[in-house]
């Protein structure tokens, strides 16, 4: 699927994915919350800080950076992804 930046489909999915990621931290608020942060923006370890989207313009491709997550984090962000991108 072609996933043009403009594309209402597109702005759609992303908002739903970000809601996700949103969950996920609040999920696992207790894995996340006594590691220090990255940006001096956070108050603590994030989500966000622990994979990168790769749009390869034909698919977006998930990549998780961290090998630190726990594997049922990991699990949750990977389903997140494909519920929301593929």
């Amino acid at each position: 699927m072609n996933h043009s930046l403009h594309s209402d489909e597109y702005n759609k999915r992303n908002e739903n994915f970000n809601k996700g990621l949103i969950e996920l931290d609040e999920k696992y608020i207790e894995y996340f919350k006594p590691r220090p942060p990255i940006y001096s923006s956070q108050k603590h370890d994030s989500i966000l800080n622990h994979f990168m989207i790769i749009n390869t313009h034909q698919n977006l491709a998930l990549n998780i950076t961290s090998t630190q997550l726990p594997k049922e984090i990991m699990v949750d962000l990977t389903n997140l992804f494909h519920q929301h991108w593929n």
